[in-house]
């Protein structure tokens, strides 16, 4: 069968669809009207305060076995003042490279082993530490989380290969249009001086 003939049995097709549809009393030169918005039911925060004075906030969900965790320090780059941009985003890649009880290695394997997604980040305003784990490997992972949070270790030699990375990231990205725009119109709006006018992710120096 040619292309062209093809074409012409789809078009027939189509219009057969269409005049079907209008007999079952569809108008489809019509966009259709939306119906009332879904009710959103979201379950209540439970609201805590720990002796040592930090705030827990609890929603809880029972349909899967998951349980995640938020530490959220109100800490972050603006913090970083003069010459100090990309400390606040470096020293949250470097929690998870080691522990005063753990090593990098160990860390990573010991998460691989339970499943489980340990991650830390920092923006302008705060830093996190975020644990995603099954509820079976709640005990253990907890402990992970914990010692990351509380004993990290900064290792000089993950210190030095995070480091090096971190350059090659920063040499990569002059040759990227739009990571070249990101660093430009901050430093526009806000300034060189201002710690918004920095990349979170730092200079070379």
């Amino acid at each position: 069968m040619k292309p062209f003939q093809s074409a012409g049995i789809a078009t027939v097709l189509g219009l057969l669809a269409f005049q079907a549809a209008g007999a079952q009393g569809i108008d489809r030169t019509k966009p259709p009207e939306l119906g009332p918005p879904p009710r959103v039911s979201l379950p209540p925060i439970i609201t805590r305060q720990l002796p040592n004075g930090l705030k827990l906030m609890i929603v809880e969900q029972h349909e899967l076995p998951l349980a995640d965790f938020v530490l959220l320090v109100g800490s972050g780059a603006t913090a970083n003042a003069g010459s100090k941009a990309g400390v606040a985003n470096l020293t949250a890649a470097m929690l998870r490279e080691g522990t005063t009880s753990r090593k990098s290695l160990e860390i990573a394997d010991q998460v691989a082993c339970l499943g489980i997604n340990l991650s830390s980040s920092s923006s302008w305003e705060s830093s996190t530490l975020s644990l995603h784990t099954p509820t079976a490997q709640l005990d253990s992972a907890l402990a992970r989380f914990a010692d990351v949070a509380l004993h990290p270790s900064f290792p000089a030699n993950e210190f030095d290969r995070l480091k090096k990375t971190r350059l090659t990231e920063l040499l990569q990205l002059r040759d990227q249009g739009p990571a070249i725009a990101n660093v430009a119109f901050p430093a526009i709006v806000y300034g060189n001086s201002h710690p918004y006018g920095a990349a979170l992710i730092g200079t070379e120096t």
